[in-house]
């Protein structure tokens, strides 16, 4: 029986078909800061965060270094080496869930950029922890809420990709290799041009689907002003061998872990485009390593992870006769169903490093064809790859179907969805065909942004109630001939085994051992679409039968009993609901914006418009703003260049083409695209289109199209046309609040009807003329038939001085009759451009050209200036700057006020009652080119205005050497100078300084840090010198506002080599403790073989002071002892046979108990304080308790001419007759004792005369 395909809506197959042209593979790799090669390093004069500058690198002229590609090629950029781990531990603090995390990363011109990001994974959360090496953030600039910046730190370095306001910026790893540090930074508008890039086209396959029948609820769509729901879904993302190899070299596959980290870097910048339009996140599914097929015998060879099928055929696969198909889609769904397990992932794709275009089934995420998507590329890298096709084609499977309306090149045939065909031409956002629709081109790639259809077709698919499916598994199996029983088990379920003979390894008897087994009767067929249904490679189970049909399964699995047999189970169909609302929806805090349009207006033919409209953001997020025209292109779609333009959509997404090279497209986040922005007004057409005149206003049409490619002007025109029939126009306002972790979006509409009056025109200042400020004018304009009252009885005019970018100044609200007499003002301009705007409408125009208002007033400035940096400017003979102004009487100038912008540091002072003014202060701006504007203004709208060139040079700076003369290799040395500012009459602050310490014949050496005060500022750094003993002569060489690169001040630094002292001290005792102590004080001194050396101590493992040699410890517990010693040299060797003493503390007399005789007498003399004395013959003196293992036995007593005899018995043996008696008295004397072996027992002490005898301890001591 055929496998049978269950959809859960209209699958439409989005096939693309190579044009038969090869893509010249863009390899562009480790490089380190010796590498020299043709470049635009940009030198930068300072350390941002954990980012070293590195002066002067250049990126390597060749495409790869040792095999790894330089991954970018910027036309100028800053080199920086990162400490990369140390910013990965900054990041560690960003983990989902908790607060953000601020890092420091340098801007393209050198200035520090605070990032404040949170931890946004691309990996489900086991693939994760089997993978700490890769990370992915994302958030904003600090002080920039509209920012959006992505981040992550692979094993191939740091990345990040800031767009907002300020432009898009980059830094990237110079080279995609592990462990390369030296990153560029760079404006992306930086990258040069590339050649003419083919592109492929798409085609349209429709296919039959049910219906839904889950009995599941959809999901409620975010409504405005609620919280934001984001959406997790596990995508199986499969690379074949080719991919691999870009990342490789040498025509090697690159590293698993590494093809892993590129797909991590690729999904965060297509997750930035989800995030932001969707809230729709995607996490590379658990087990992600096993889709990496990075060699021909995983990819195309038998008995690899599909089983005993190979999972392509190599035909498929190859850069001639391969590509994405439906064909590949289909065997796609079972790749991804053996390896990771429909049950297991949400949407599936296949990224192919070939050309191999794009292909998609509509609307598959989370159903039975989830699987169903594939992109191709020679250079798989990039937006181009990220954005112009994964994107898209992930965004065919979330069911987003084209947006253009163009007929031309692939958007011809059967591309075109006339449902959703908002876009003119080959349109431009991620649904549309940018670049690759010949004559109907809008530009050459995809602006990332998904279109407001788009949006709202994605939306309803994952907010749709879950479509029912039938399970579909498959048992692959290897070893099979050896096998001759076989084993089904099923969770919960008693285990059972068939024979493999035909008589029950059949289709029958398979179906019936599973319905046993799980109560559900399957299908059997073949484990792959070719295959008998049993064989010896296994055999595939279809559960849509009976009970079984719409049930999630859980998997069977087999067991032989043949060593070598395996069987998998793999499920290509997950049965029950599907997950097209996502494998995880999370309720965020974020809630989603409240949108206003404008009221429904009518406006008049062929006359530019402006719409403005508003937002609000319970959780006061800065909010972007995009419009769109809403209106279809019918059936058959528009032609770029066609004079039509009753029906369809006349305006694109954004106003102005965004110019994106190759080069350029492969970077993530590209440079020039266009994006949303803050402004909440759109002009239509673009304004600056407008002011140029390259619109239909004028005679209803565009300039003449001729050629296979459009002038740019010709395609500015076609693509923001002005209606020329009475029709509706309908628009969309989208904000967005781009909330880092579930972004929100709401819209709201409005609609103008295009009556037939019209075009509304200026007439007036037609072309460049001079007219007087302060005296009346003529502004005249084609009213057209646009006084009515459904147009605009009144109008306003308005002024600007800056050639159109601003209207600042009322001139006139007058009514709609086409004459008005105004005052020019009396600003000074040669810019001045008039508009004419309907009051409570939204039509206007502009005059044709600037014209000139010249002021009563003049303003004279000097031709150009040059100052050093602090310093106050002079004129050309040595004396304070001066402007002057001319032409006021005498109360106009007392009223004049004079400022200074431009620059830095300094201000404008009246001289006297004169019209001169002094220029003071000493300027602060960093060293370079600068354009200072003094700008007066005065009564009656006075404002005059001129600027002139400042050069600003670096300052002096003497420089003193205050580090080492000699270093040795392979240590860290501190290289340090003192700074000072020359007595030159002008404060400065030498900490400013950017200072770089190098080898005059070797390069540089470090960056240093400056610290001190204004008066006494130092600066170091510390490095490692390597290599051989040798003389290094060092430099100073001072940038950015300061300078000094002066030989006289350079010094000569010696680097000699270290012995390495790896052989320990021996240690020995000079004065070593007596075995046997006759106190409690333990002493002793110690000696080293190797001079300067310390010691360590410890008694009984307890450590104790004398690193100088010299034990001494007053009280030492009683009892045996053992004391220590190490020494340790002055490279840190330590003597690992240490000496050791091991000695008896003896006990006091309390250790003792009289039995007959003896007196317990108190004397300071005794060391316990007191002592035993017996004179009468006889006396009986013993131990209280045992003496136990003694080898050294010994009596503390006292001796003298008077003292007698005692013998001593231990355990009733016999230890021999002691006489007391010496020629001089003496305490604390130490009697040994005679033992034969170690002995325990009690001890008896017994007098033998009457003469004294007095004991003050005993002793003894046990040898380890």
């Amino acid at each position: 029986m055929p496998l049978t395909r269950v959809r859960p809506t209209p699958l439409v197959l989005l096939l693309v078909a190579a044009l038969g042209l090869v893509l010249p593979a863009l390899v562009v790799a480790p490089a380190t800061a010796e590498t020299i090669g043709d470049g635009g390093s940009r030198d930068t004069d300072r350390r941002v965060g954990l980012f070293s500058a590195v002066e002067g690198y250049a990126l390597p002229p060749a495409d790869r270094v040792d095999g790894a590609p330089v991954r970018v090629r910027p036309d100028t950029y800053a080199a920086y080496r990162l400490d990369v781990a140390g910013l990965a531990r900054q990041l560690a603090g960003a983990a989902p869930g908790a607060r953000s995390v601020r890092v420091q990363v340098p801007g393209p011109d050198g200035a520090a950029r605070t990032l404040s990001v949170v931890e946004d994974p691309v990996l489900q959360a086991g693939l994760q922890a089997a993978h700490p090496e890769i990370r992915t953030y994302a958030g904003h600039v600090v002080g920039d809420p509209r920012s959006s910046v992505r981040l992550d730190v692979t094993p191939l370095g740091f990345h990040a990709s800031v767009r907002g306001p300020e432009g898009a910026w980059s830094v990237d790893p110079a080279v995609d290799a592990p462990g390369e540090t030296t990153h560029v930074v760079y404006d992306r508008a930086a990258l040069p041009g590339e050649d003419e890039l083919h592109r492929v086209a798409e085609g349209l396959i429709r296919a039959a689907a049910p219906g839904r029948a889950s009995g599941l609820p959809a999901a409620a769509r975010t409504a405005p002003g609620a919280l934001v729901e984001r959406r997790t879904f596990r995508l199986a993302l499969v690379t074949d061998p080719a991919y691999a190899r870009y990342f490789g070299s040498g025509g090697q596959p690159a590293d698993p872990d590494i093809v892993l980290a590129q797909k991590a870097v690729l999904m965060n910048r297509v997750n930035q485009i989800y995030n932001d339009d969707l809230a729709i996140h995607m996490v590379l599914v658990d087990g992600s390593e096993a889709l990496s097929l990075d060699t021909a015998a995983k990819a195309t060879g038998p008995d690899g992870p599909c089983g005993a099928s190979a999972c392509f055929d190599a035909a498929d696969l190859d850069p001639e006769t391969g590509g994405c198909s439906g064909a590949l889609l289909t065997r796609m769904q079972f790749v991804a169903g053996q390896i990771i397990g429909a049950d297991h992932y949400d949407v599936g794709h296949l990224m192919l490093g070939i050309n191999g275009g794009g292909v998609a089934y509509l609307g598959a995420v989370g159903g039975a064809d989830k699987a169903g998507g594939c992109t191709g590329l020679p250079f798989p890298n990039g937006d181009f790859m990220a954005i112009d096709y994964v994107a898209h084609e992930l965004g065919h499977q979330f069911a987003g179907n084209h947006t253009f309306n163009g007929t031309q090149g692939a958007c011809s045939g059967g591309n075109r969805n006339g449902g959703t065909s908002v876009e003119p031409g080959s349109g431009s956002s991620v649904m549309a065909y940018a670049g690759i629709c010949d004559t109907d081109d809008l530009q050459p790639h995809t602006d990332p942004a998904f279109s407001q259809r788009t949006i709202d077709e994605v939306t309803a698919h994952v907010t749709d109630s879950p479509g029912v499916f039938d399970e579909v598994q498959t048992i692959s199996m290897t070893g099979f001939d050896d096998v001759e029983e076989l084993t089904f088990h099923y969770p919960g379920a008693e285990p059972i085994t068939i024979g493999t003979s035909f008589l029950e390894y059949n289709s029958l008897n398979i179906s019936s051992t599973v319905y046993r087994l799980t109560g559900f009767r399957p299908t059997v067929v073949g484990y792959d679409a070719l295959l008998p249904p049993v064989s010896a490679d296994g055999f595939t189970l279809q559960f849509n039968v009976s009970a079984g049909r719409g049930v999630d399964v859980e998997r069977v699995t087999v067991t032989g009993d043949a060593p070598g047999f395996t069987a998998t189970t793999g499920v290509q169909v997950q049965g029950g609901p599907g997950t097209n609302q996502g494998f995880l929806v999370e309720e965020t805090a974020n809630h989603a914006p409240t949108v206003t349009a404008p009221a429904d207006r009518t406006i008049p033919l062929r006359t530019p418009f402006e719409l403005t409209g508003s937002a609000t953001d319970a959780d006061g997020d800065a909010l972007t703003y995009l419009w769109e025209q809403n209106d279809t292109g019918g059936t058959t779609g528009t032609q770029l260049t066609s004079s039509s333009t009753a029906s369809g959509p006349l305006f694109r997404v954004f106003g102005t083409a965004a110019d994106v090279s190759r080069e350029e497209s492969l970077t993530y986040g590209s440079p020039d695209l266009n994006l949303a922005t803050d402004d909440p007004s759109r002009s239509f057409p673009d304004l600056a289109q407008v002011l140029s005149g390259n619109t239909n206003a004028a005679t209803g049409s565009c300039p003449a199209a001729s050629g296979e490619v459009l002038a740019p002007e010709v395609v500015e025109c076609y693509s923001e046309r002005l209606p020329t029939a009475t029709r509706s126009l309908s628009f969309r306002l989208t904000a967005r609040d781009g909330f880092a972790t579930g972004g929100g979006t709401q819209y709201d509409d409005v609609t103008l009807s295009v009556g037939s009056a019209g075009p509304f025109r200026v007439t007036s200042q037609p072309a460049a003329t001079v007219v007087e400020g302060g005296t009346p004018g003529t502004v005249t304009w084609d009213v057209a038939g646009t006084s009515a009252a459904a147009y605009a009885p009144q109008v306003r005019i308005l002024l600007s001085t800056d050639g159109g970018a601003t209207f600042p100044t009322v001139l006139a609200t007058t009514a709609n009759d086409g004459s008005e007499q105004v005052t020019w003002p009396r600003t000074a301009t040669e810019r001045a451009r008039l508009r004419i705007e309907a009051v409570d409408n939204y039509f206007y125009d502009v005059n044709r050209a600037d014209f000139t208002i010249e002021s009563p007033v003049r303003l004279t400035v000097p031709a150009s200036a040059a100052v050093q940096h602090s310093d106050p400017l002079l004129d050309t003979e040595g004396e304070p700057l001066t402007v002057e102004v001319t032409g006021a009487d005498a109360d106009t100038l007392d009223a004049l006020e004079v400022a200074v912008t431009g620059i830095s540091g300094v201000s404008a002072v009246r001289r006297g009652g004169s019209g001169v003014f002094g220029v003071v202060g000493g300027l602060t701006d960093a060293p370079g080119t600068a354009e200072a504007t003094v700008t007066v203004t005065g009564p009656e709208d006075l404002l005059v205005e001129e600027s002139f060139p400042v050069t600003v040079t670096p300052e002096d700076l003497d420089v003193r050497w205050t580090g080492p003369s000699v270093a040795r290799l392979d240590e860290p040395v501190t290289l340090s100078v003192a700074l000072a500012e020359p007595d030159d009459g002008s404060a400065g602050d030498p900490r400013t300084a950017a200072v770089t310490l190098v080898d005059r014949d070797g390069g540089e050496l470090c960056t240093a840090t400056t610290a001190g005060t204004a008066a006494a500022a130092t600066a170091s750094c510390t490095i490692t010198p390597t290599g051989e003993p040798r003389t290094i002569t060092v430099g100073t060489v001072v940038t950015g506002t300061y300078a000094a690169d002066d030989p006289t001040d350079d010094v000569a630094l010696d680097l000699v080599v270290t012995v390495v002292d790896d052989v320990a001290p021996e240690t020995s005792f000079v004065t070593a403790p007596a075995e046997i102590l006759s106190s409690k004080r333990l002493s002793a001194s110690l000696l080293s073989s190797e001079a300067g050396s310390t010691f360590r101590c410890t008694l009984d493992g307890k450590a104790l002071p004398c690193a100088d040699g010299a034990v001494d410890l007053a009280r030492v517990k009683s009892g045996t002892r053992v004391l220590e010693a190490a020494a340790v040299d002055e490279a840190g060797n330590i003597d690992t046979t240490p000496v050791r003493a091991v000695v008896a503390v003896p006990y006091g007399p309390g250790t003792l108990k009289n039995l007959t005789g003896w007196k317990r007498v108190k004397t300071e003399s005794a060391f316990g304080g007191s002592l035993w004395r017996s004179d009468p013959r006889g006396a009986l003196l013993t131990t209280k308790s045992k003496v136990k293992r003694a080898d050294v036995l010994a009596l503390v007593v006292s001796t003298g001419r008077k003292a007698g005899s005692i013998t001593v018995d231990l355990g009733r043996r016999d230890l021999g007759r002691y006489s007391l008696k010496t020629d001089e008295t003496q305490e604390h004397v130490v009697l040994l004792l005679h033992l034969d072996k170690r002995r325990s027992g009690k001890l008896e002490i017994r007098t033998l005369s009457k003469k004294d005898v007095e004991i003050e301890g005993i002793a003894w001591l046990t040898r380890p």
